[in-house]
């Protein structure tokens, strides 16, 4: 299903989210790898000679890459594992950007609730009434499972509500940060005028312009100036 992503500079990006099908193809391979893997360690236990005995560390050498396996892959491979990767599928942040390593820990530790003991069915419920196709894990870690592999267009990028002829009323933006700017959008969703003042105050001093007027209109105005600013460099 189309899920539309908004990026700390106020543009919206169109994804196809990954659907159950597309993520259980991809665990059956990794799912593959896992089972290859336990094969060829059983083999190289019982062949190589001298090969510690001890069977504590033999099921330890064993299992331990396989758990670490979805953590590292996704946070090595751009949020790829093999199985992934092979579907042409990966994990994206709801902001538009790479996960975080926190991120990619969330999706790990929650795995053991989406997964086990009920097998997938956790997850594939989560995912199908969810919307932005997330299981338990994407949605404590703010992530989703998209299809990549199509260009990005320019009709697959849209500004909010910005008019073809638009002017920027100030120029300083671009002296604030993406974080400046994703603060901004966090502070224009809640409800609090009071809060709404206080960082139109500080964004005012930033861009030498305290004398700015309406306070939610001035920050709705900065960031569609730094949104058409990034898009134009």
């Amino acid at each position: 299903m189309p899920l539309s992503v908004q990026t700390n500079q106020n543009v919206a990006l169109q994804y196809e989210t990954a659907s159950v099908g597309d993520r259980i193809l991809a665990n059956i391979i990794d799912w593959t790898i896992y089972f290859s893997w336990i094969l060829a360690m059983v083999a190289a236990i019982n062949i190589l000679p001298g090969y510690t005995t001890n069977t504590f560390f033999q099921v330890g050498f064993i299992t331990l890459p396989i758990v670490l396996y979805p953590l590292l892959t996704e946070y090595y491979l751009n949020g790829q594992t093999v199985g992934k990767k092979a579907i042409k599928i990966k994990v994206v942040a709801l902001d538009g950007g790479s996960p975080t390593l926190g991120a990619y820990l969330m999706r790990w530790l929650l795995a053991i609730i989406d997964c086990f003991p009920f097998s997938p069915v956790v997850a594939i419920v989560t995912i199908a009434i969810n919307g932005k196709g997330q299981r338990l894990g994407d949605i404590a870690a703010a992530t989703t499972v998209v299809k990549i592999g199509s260009r990005v267009s320019l009709s697959d990028i849209a500004l909010d509500e910005m008019p073809d002829n638009y002017r920027v009323s100030y120029p300083g933006v671009v002296a604030l940060n993406d974080q400046d700017i994703s603060t901004l959008r966090r502070v224009l969703q809640k409800n609090n005028e009071g809060i709404v003042q206080l960082t139109a105050d500080r964004v005012g001093t930033v861009l030498n312009n305290p004398a700015y007027g309406d306070a939610r209109l001035f920050l709705q105005t900065v960031l569609s100036d730094h949104a058409y600013l990034a898009l134009k460099n």
